[in-house]
């Protein structure tokens, strides 16, 4: 009965437990599922962490993109201003993939997905307008907007929803469990 067994009163099925909460059997499937223990710790499930490691890719071609177009950025703003919004961008991208993807939360994950969602509708527009740039620089900001989609999929897959809608005490742990989304 997809993960739960029916109450004594046969009324309405109860969610299995995990092993530290029944007679020490493994952990039931539902229960790893929605990020309760699994050997004594929580744990995200694999969809985070993928997504996570999307996000970081994208994080780092877009540190790329920078340096590939520095020069421009730092002829017609300056070293400093070029340098402090390049470090800010990626910074705060990476406090929001941590919050979102360690921390659960939704709210960081709300601004993830309206920065990606952007940044998405940026290059279609540059796509549509023939504005998008050329040779390496063009190859690079496509996959970095095409790994940020991906991620941001990953994020409202069903275990990493039953993720988002628990609550978070602490950063959890990286213990992997496969899980098998549809």
């Amino acid at each position: 009965m997809n993960g739960s067994r029916v109450s004594p009163r046969g009324s309405s099925p109860t969610p299995k437990r995990c092993a530290s909460e029944t007679n020490g059997s493994p952990p039931a499937r539902s229960a790893i599922e929605a990020g309760h223990l699994f050997k004594g710790k929580r744990v995200r499930p694999k969809s985070v962490i993928t997504a996570e490691q999307f996000y970081l890719g994208g994080t780092a071609l877009l540190l790329v993109s920078s340096l590939m177009v520095w020069p421009q950025l730092v002829q017609a703003y300056g070293a400093g201003l070029a340098g402090g919004v390049t470090a800010f961008t990626v910074g705060a991208f990476l406090l929001l993939i941590l919050f979102t993807t360690r921390r659960g939360s939704r709210v960081a994950r709300g601004l993830l997905i309206v920065l990606t969602g952007l940044g998405a509708i940026s290059l279609l527009y540059q796509i549509g307008t023939g504005q998008v740039a050329l040779g390496p620089l063009g190859v690079v900001n496509v996959v970095q907007v095409v790994l940020t989609v991906i991620g941001a999929v990953l994020l409202f897959r069903p275990t990493a929803r039953a993720f988002f809608a628990r609550p978070h005490q602490n950063w959890e742990e990286d213990a992997v469990v496969t899980e098998t989304d549809s």
